[in-house]
Parts: structure tokens; sequence; C-alpha cells
């Protein structure tokens, strides 16, 4: 491996002197195996061995039949366990209250710490792009269009001094062009 990493490295210019790994990522699905149905299986594997390496020895035969049979007694307490645990992580699916923060269980609607709602928050709608927006915002989080029509000034005719309302395009009194 070190031959590989020298010769890469002097590839581009580089000498390489020393390398030293410090960690390995190891993707989250691999890490629940291995710590989930993983250990279990590996467990199996070795009293499978164990059962093997008994089964040649003298007077083995009956131990290993026993190590066997082990195994097929404790897989379905071995996955009724597995369920159980499942069942337990789902039921402790909590909500935190947007006001203070305390950990409240699913299914309340007010925060038994502060009294506060658990009620999803209002959504408005993005006149320009359609997208989802917490109610209060005042810019939409997709397109940063204004969620709240921007109240205009009224536009005042400079040849008449008339006020005329927001978007009006020419003068209600005397019909000037407004810019």
């Amino acid at each position: 491996m070190a031959l590989k990493i020298s010769d890469e490295g002097a590839r581009v210019g580089l000498k390489i002197i020393d390398c030293v790994f410090e960690g390995i990522n190891i993707p989250e699905e691999a890490r629940r195996f291995a710590s989930g149905i993983g250990a279990q299986a590996m467990m199996m594997q070795y009293m499978k061995e164990t059962a093997g390496e008994l089964k040649g020895g003298e007077g083995g035969g009956a131990a290993a039949a026993g190590v066997g049979a082990g195994v097929g007694l404790t897989m379905p307490f071995l996955m009724a366990q597995q369920m159980q645990q499942a069942q337990a992580a789902q039921a402790q699916q909590l909500i935190v209250c947007p006001s203070c923060g305390a950990k409240n269980p699913v299914g309340m609607k007010f925060c038994g710490q502060c009294g506060a709602s658990l009620a999803p928050p209002a959504k408005v709608k993005c006149p320009n792009c359609g997208a989802e927006n917490p109610a209060g915002m005042k810019f939409c989080g997709n397109c940063g269009s204004p969620l709240t029509p921007q109240p205009t000034a009224e536009v005042i005719c400079p040849k008449c001094g008339t006020k005329n309302p927001p978007g009006t395009k020419f003068c209600g009194n005397c019909g000037t062009k407004l810019v």
C-alpha cells in the first residue's frame, strides 16, 4: 500500500517519506450492520465453527449437535429481541417545543414545560414560485421574493399634483403619463 501511495505522489511531484492513517470513515449502513444483526451473525458463525471443530475430535459429535441445537433455539429469541428494540425506539419519538426546547411525546398538543402550542407552524405560499414558507417570514426561502405585498407610496402627478393609487400609469385627474 505504501508503494502505491509513493508512486501516486511521485506522479504529481511529491516525495512521500512517511504515511500514517488515523481513521477510516465507515458508512452508516456498515456501522448499523456491525452493531446489530452483524454481531449476531458473527456469533452464529463462531458457534458454527466451534461445532465443526468439536465434531472432528473424539466424542465431539454430541457436543456439536448441542451447539447446533442451541443456535437453532436462540434464533427466534434474538429476532424477537430485535423487534422489541425497534418498537421501543418508535415509541420514544419526541417533539421539541419551539418555545422552550423541552422534549414532549408525539401526540401532545401543548408543551408540558411551558404550555406553548406544539402544533406545526402555519405555512405561507410564495406568490412567485409557490414554495411553502413558515408564517411570519418576509421573504421566500426558495426564490427570495417578498411573501407579503409591499406597500408602495401613492404616485403624485408631476403636472397637476393629484395623488394617484400605487401602480397607476396615467393621472386620474389630467391623464398625464406617470413615471
